[in-house]
């Protein structure tokens, strides 16, 4: 007698597929820096929310902020003038 069971197979996705998932955006309308209660700036490609006052990078993991800033890295000068720059109306 011939198995037709089929066992399903769950797809692990790839860190590239996992980076690229999108935070949810009333998340994003809601959350300020932790620190100093400011803005964050959400850096889609780096999966970062940002705070250009703290100079802190808080990352997010599987859609979820890490918003300890244990968790947060320290931008360099360059990146805050970039940010900055790119902030700035014409």
């Amino acid at each position: 007698m011939k198995n037709n069971h089929k066992i399903p197979v769950t797809k692990v996705a790839t860190e590239n597929e996992t980076k690229e998932q999108n935070i949810n955006k009333e998340l994003l309308a809601i959350l300020v820096c932790p620190l100093c209660a400011g803005n964050l700036i959400y850096d889609k490609p780096k999966q970062e929310l940002i705070c250009l006052f703290d100079s802190l990078a808080y990352p997010i993991k599987n859609a979820k902020p890490y918003m300890l800033e244990n968790h947060a890295r320290t931008l360099t000068l360059a990146e805050k003038d970039a940010l900055k720059s790119a902030k700035k109306p014409n």
